[in-house]
């Protein structure tokens, strides 16, 4: 007894790429759609353009077949489709472009349905960057973030920033633990630019300058707007809280012959061993009058109870 089976399996489109990212304003694009398998009878494709980005561009051709079994090369044929986008001066809204593939005959475009999606860049919209100053700024105090746009806009743009460590060395506590904040651009059609201070905390955390960035949230800029470059802050904290040594020399005035101490004072019981290096220059002496030294050092204890070292010089008696 013969058997004959029966494939019920629709043929299927196949896109590629699905995703087309970027897409220039001015410039054109492509990809390739086929079939999977033979159909069961002529498949036309047409495309249908989603209606939430209102940009123009031309889809060539508009129109794709392939024909069924016993006609098995035009099937099999894989068909390319070129998306196009004329450069004009008009800012469009940035974003992505869906393109539905819509097919009739022996083809399944059942979910999920066939798509390709392009993300438009428009280069005539004004671009956003970022500064910062003072950078690096002293801890405890404001940093001020400014947003500039590269054109007047006709109404206020609303520019998201991100705040993060990154690769910085500072903790989040280190400027209030914001995680984002938001600059306005008056839209008056004379303002350029706007800014927000955020305040450094002053802090006794560690004696190493630490930084942190600020950036542009571009997911949540206006269509018509763009992140220019730079886009992102490096910021710097100088930290103060690093201890200061002082000097000190008695008796002073020393007689000649005789030894004056120097003593180095730091500000706080250092964790480790500090060593003070001196230089020693002639004032009105001679050199030879101080035995001509021209460097020495001081050790302070690391002890964590001794915040002061010192050396003797001895000066020269002599005629």
């Amino acid at each position: 007894m013969d058997l004959y089976f029966e494939d019920n399996d629709e043929s299927r489109l196949v896109v590629d790429p699905a995703r087309i990212d970027p897409f220039h304003e001015g410039t054109s694009a492509e990809f390739t759609v086929k079939l999977d398998n033979a159909p069961s009878g002529e498949v036309t494709v047409t495309f249908t353009k989603s209606a939430y980005n209102a940009v123009n561009v031309d889809v060539i051709p508009s129109e794709l077949t392939f024909q069924p079994t016993g006609n098995t090369d035009l099937w099999s044929e894989t068909q390319t489709v070129t998306v196009t986008h004329t450069d004009n001066a008009a800012i469009e809204a940035s974003g992505w472009i869906t393109f539905w593939l819509e097919a009739t005959g022996g083809v399944d475009t059942s979910s999920p349905k066939p798509r390709v999606d392009l993300n438009f860049k428009d280069d005539d919209a004004p671009e956003i960057t970022l500064t910062a100053s003072p950078n690096p700024v002293e801890e405890g105090e404001a940093v001020t973030v400014t947003a500039t746009i590269s054109e007047d806009p006709v109404s206020d743009v609303t520019v998201l920033l991100k705040i993060t460590v990154g690769q910085g060395t500072a903790e989040p506590t280190d400027y209030g633990s914001l995680t984002t904040t938001t600059i306005t651009i008056s839209g008056t059609g004379t303002a350029t630019s706007g800014m927000v201070d955020i305040t450094t905390v002053e802090d006794d955390d560690g004696f190493d300058d630490d930084t942190f960035w600020v950036g542009i949230n571009e997911s949540s800029l206006a269509p018509t707007v763009r992140a220019g470059n730079p886009k992102w802050v490096r910021i710097t904290i100088k930290d103060d809280d690093a201890p200061a040594i002082t000097l000190t020399a008695s008796p002073n005035p020393v007689e000649e012959g005789e030894a004056v101490t120097i003593t180095a004072t730091i500000s706080e019981d250092p964790g480790s061993d500090v060593t003070v290096p001196l230089t020693i220059t002639a004032g009105t002496a001679e050199a030879a009058d101080y035995g001509g030294l021209t460097t020495a050092t001081i050790t302070i204890s690391g002890t964590g109870t001794v915040t002061t070292g010192t050396v003797d010089l001895t000066t020269v008696d002599d005629d």
